[in-house]
């Protein structure tokens, strides 16, 4: 008897031997040199359940539901005991539909999803493998045994588990996906030199006439110089209007190129600047292909089931008829340049599904730099730390963390993680950051803050919510004057940053109303800066806009720090509140200081402490009982335990990068009704939606499904039906309590 995996729409067959060869090929060719037979292993033996004539019914037709996945764990088990490898191979085997599971409890008979409870189940008989299949499980324990030996608990041995994931289910995906397009994909090999060399003529362009670009130049000097140095963690703590972007991505360049790295991953914090990072560093670097991965367009299966708008792909969906899967194919960063967002980077590794943590091995072996690095939220720094932790010390990855405004990482370093991670001041000497001292702070309290500006100056206010941006807009007398906020769409915003930027060109007064959005990757010069009071890195990137190019004295650029409304977000509360016990007891003059900046951070993580040591304690265990790591670990060597207690599923339930997670409303116009219409949206097409598409909560996505003003199509996407909704001036309009619409 022949046994089959897949079917092509054409009517042709791939067979099980040649699917689980192929995955295990591609698996292995994806693993760190440590993990190679691991992840060959796993590969081999992953759809061993595809051998039972049951699932070969259901292949032909047969309505029934066959559990494939779990065989070749129980296989791993049966073969080779309890070992702790034997369950991290059953781990990733058992999940690689479904998702990672929770391991389970002892006795456990209810929860059929955990890995325990599969373990225990009767599956199809698949014994047939054995005349088809050879498998070495010693060479695979030998490794295993020689990557665990050094420093291995928890952490190292949840994050393997998450890695070899990461290499099965990538090569599942693409060796199926080769066998129904009938080709293989192409990978991108890049020279690194070639791109360091254009960018050394680009630095070599500059001028240092002035004090402020001598300075830049030094700063970037003393970063180069230091970046040859081998570290796994490079800090880069340099001013803002310093070119630090710039720096940075020559820095990473030239890790890349000494070091043989197959790609650069750029990570930063908002969705608003992404696409503006990505045009500018694709104008530098011409040919270079750059990923631009947005998580607004990432198929979200939690979000599907909850508005119930489509089908999703099942478990057990096996076949290749890919019109028919209402699932967009999560990209796997097989490209040598990344560009993404915090979310996306953190939230793909602590997910527990095949869609997000497919990635996962390819940010192995890379150069990874983290923009403003200080923007991670507090409440999650430690597992985030951890995962760089792993990253840098056994993928032979890299980071570099970019930052105007640097945290004692290193002091973080040593209370939240198991062990001392080698970092590297890029810029030990700042003794010139004076230079980039360009304007002079007040603190006014509570003010009317529209009332204050008489139009004689360009001014920029820039608020904590949208809505007292708005506010503060519609109440504004000015005879220029903007708002901007995330609920435009980039091309509107971009159009508004241009006439904005015009204006200051040719000697305009405009004054923009702004959220922190126009902080981040927005080169605009104000005389004048009103501030909502926040963090004081929130308040020193604000201040990066008044006279952001040295042009006038610092005694007449003026940044105004006045009182708001006080924010329900407790981080967001704790920083603004630090930020104004630092002004009120020791005055605005030293604001800008490095001693102020170090201050001012080890105040508020030590105020958040506690929520740091409770977040970390949720994402490390669940259950009743929750333990640190270091605690489980030696509670279950006492016991003798043979396996760490990992539950994946949970984790992935509780951790969140940010509460609010953001999605897109696409805001139709003729360029892209005809995108709009495809029942598959092809990458190129994405960016294009993205750049048409205003931002909003989950919440204020499912108030506007609810009015009937989004539709939530076929393919994916929301679209807003009700054109009277959206300003190109202002943005989306969403409703208040009251019911009556605002602009946010």
């Amino acid at each position: 008897m022949t046994y089959y995996a897949h079917t092509r729409e054409s009517g042709q067959w791939q067979t099980v031997k040649d699917h689980l060869l192929g995955t295990a090929e591609k698996a292995k060719s994806f693993a760190i040199p440590a993990l190679k037979e691991s992840a060959y292993l796993v590969g081999l033996l992953h759809d061993l359940g595809k051998y039972s004539e049951d699932f070969q019914r259901r292949l032909n037709g047969a309505d029934i539901r066959v559990d494939h996945s779990t065989y070749g764990a129980k296989e791993i088990l049966k073969e080779i005991g309890g070992k702790r490898s034997a369950y991290a191979w059953a781990y990733v085997i058992a999940g690689h539909h479904a998702g990672l599971p929770d391991l389970g409890n002892v006795g456990e008979n209810e929860n059929r999803s955990t890995l325990r409870e599969r373990l225990k189940t009767e599956c199809s008989d698949a014994s047939a493998w054995k005349k088809e299949i050879e498998v070495n499980y010693s060479s695979a324990r030998k490794e295993y045994v020689g990557f665990s030996r050094e420093a291995f608990g928890p952490d190292e041995y949840e994050f393997m588990i998450r890695y070899l994931f990461s290499c099965l289910t990538d090569a599942d995906s693409l060796d199926t996906e080769n066998f129904c397009s009938g080709k293989e994909r192409v990978a991108c090999d890049v020279d690194w030199s070639k791109y360091k060399a254009i960018l050394d003529r680009v630095f070599a362009s500059f001028n240092a006439v002035t004090e402020l670009q001598k300075e830049r130049a030094v700063l970037q000097a003393q970063a180069m110089s230091n970046i040859g140095k081998d570290c796994g963690i490079y800090l880069l703590d340099m001013p803002t209007g310093s070119g630090k972007t710039l720096c940075s991505l020559d820095l990473a360049i030239e890790r890349a190129a000494k070091m043989g790295k197959k790609r650069i991953i750029y990570v930063i914090p908002y969705t608003t600047v992404i696409e503006q990072t990505a045009d500018e560093f694709g104008k530098i670097l011409s040919d270079l292909p750059i990923l631009e991965h947005h998580s607004n367009f990432d198929f979200d299966e939690d979000v599907a089931e909850r508005f119930g708008a489509w089908n999703v792909l099942k478990a057990d969906g096996d076949d290749c008829k890919i019109g028919d899967i209402m699932k967009q194919r999560a990209e796997n960063w097989d490209a040598p340049f990344v560009i993404t967002t915090n979310v996306q980077f953190f939230e793909s590794i602590y997910s527990n599904k095949r869609s997000k943590l497919r990635k996962l091995h390819n940010m192995a072996d890379s150069v990874i730099v983290f923009d403003e690095m200080h923007t991670l939220p507090i409440k999650y720094f430690a597992p985030c730390m951890r995962a760089i932790e792993q990253l840098t010390t056994r993928y032979n990855s890299e980071a570099i963390f970019l930052t105007a405004t640097m945290p004692d990482f290193v002091g973080l370093a040593k209370r939240y993680l198991s062990k001392d991670i080698k970092m590297l001041d890029l810029v030990p000497d700042k003794s010139g950051y004076r230079v980039f001292d360009k304007c002079t702070f007040e603190y006014i309290g509570q003010a009317d803050v529209p009332s204050l500006i008489d139009g004689t100056k360009s001014t920029l206010v820039v608020c904590n919510r949208k809505r007292d941006a708005e506010d503060m807009y519609s109440k504004g007398n000015a005879a220029e004057k903007y708002c901007l906020s995330t609920y435009l769409t980039p091309v509107d915003r971009k159009m508004i940053i241009d006439e904005i930027r015009r204006s200051l060109s040719h000697g305009g007064k405009p004054v923009v109303f702004s959220t922190s959005l126009i902080e981040a990757g927005v080169d605009l010069d104000f005389e004048c800066v009103y501030r909502e009071l926040a963090g004081i890195d929130n308040i020193l990137q604000t201040a990066g806009r008044c006279n952001r190019n040295g042009a006038r004295s610092k005694e007449e650029s003026k940044v105004y720090i006045y009182s708001g409304q006080q924010s329900k977000d407790k981080e967001l509360y704790t920083k603004a509140d630090t930020a104004k016990g630092i002004i009120l007891n020791h005055g605005v003059k030293g604001l800008m200081s490095q001693e102020c900046v170090r201050y001012y951070y080890n105040e508020v993580y030590e105020t958040n402490k506690k929520t740091m040591k409770d977040a970390d304690i949720n994402f490390e265990t669940t259950g009743a009982t929750r333990l640190s790591a270091k605690d489980r670990y030696e509670q279950q060597q006492n016991k003798r335990e043979k396996t760490f207690d990992i539950d994946y599923a949970s984790i992935a339930k509780e951790f969140h990068l940010i509460d609010a997670s953001r999605y897109a409303v696409v805001i139709p116009d003729e360029e892209i009704d005809g995108i709009l219409a495809m029942d598959e949206i092809p990458f190129e097409a994405k960016r294009k939606l993205q750049r048409r598409s205003a931002s909003v909560t989950f919440y204020e996505l499912k108030s506007l499904i609810g009015e009937g003003v989004i539709e939530c199509k076929e393919n994916g996407l929301y679209v807003l039906t009700d054109s009277s909704r959206y300003d190109r001036r202002t943005g989306l309009k969403v409703k208040e309590e009251g019911g009556q619409p605002v602009f946010a």
